[in-house]
């Protein structure tokens, strides 16, 4: 009878701890996570993302090449409060638009000579950024294995991986219209940024561009 007890007793510890696992898994993650070693590393989340995220993309992916666009005469856009910088054409002015603390704001870019315009969202907060991501990201690559559009990358200007969803660099299986989606990650877990441009308004030659140079500022 004691043998019985205990033996309940320990099941339901387990189930417990099975039930506890889950709970939090889903409440901070947004997920069920089997595997507690998926947590591991999160503190670095570029070196999380290398190691975990971008062999996935580099074995069943496809690279997209953005180094093929001259941004040697480009000039430079810095941010000192979010600490990263990039390069956009001599030609064009910015504005800064809907600046939100602590989530992020918008850049229209104008070309005054040929009357073109590119705004772009450049998000620190929010959807698609942060610790959730990144071990969703992590647990749902395997299952795109077949999905290549899922699955494009880029090589950043320190070499690193980084997916990219977009329909104006790649035929992406969605007619309703254009956009960029794509976010880089930093050695800090403050360092993160995702740009989203949606619309037909940018160019890919800057966008390429923009991705090219783009880098975090220590």
């Amino acid at each position: 009878m004691k043998k019985r007890i205990k033996i309940f007793v320990v099941l339901l510890n387990v189930l417990f701890i099975i039930v506890l696992w889950f709970y939090f898994t889903i409440t901070r993650y947004d997920t069920i996570l089997i595997y507690p070693h998926y947590l591991i590393g999160l503190n670095k989340p570029n070196q999380y993302y290398q190691k975990n995220i971008a062999p996935l993309l580099l074995k069943h992916g496809k690279e997209y090449n953005i180094r093929d666009v001259d941004t040697s005469s480009w000039q430079i856009y810095q941010d000192q409060e979010s600490k990263f910088k990039f390069k956009y054409p001599l030609e064009m002015i910015y504005s800064i638009e809907n600046y939100e603390p602590n989530y992020g704001y918008g850049l229209t870019f104008f070309d005054n000579q040929n009357q073109t315009e590119c705004y772009l969202s450049l998000e620190s907060r929010g959807f698609g950024v942060g610790n959730k991501f990144l071990v969703k990201k992590r647990q749902s690559a395997n299952f795109l294995k077949e999905k290549k559009e899922n699955m494009m990358y880029i090589r950043s200007k320190d070499n690193n991986i980084y997916n990219i969803g977009s329909s104006i660099f790649y035929d992406y299986p969605y007619s309703q219209g254009s956009f960029t989606g794509i976010t880089f990650w930093g050695n800090r877990f403050d360092q993160v940024l995702h740009f989203w441009s949606s619309g037909n308004n940018c160019s890919e030659s800057l966008l390429k561009g923009i991705f090219a140079t783009f880098e975090f500022l220590d």
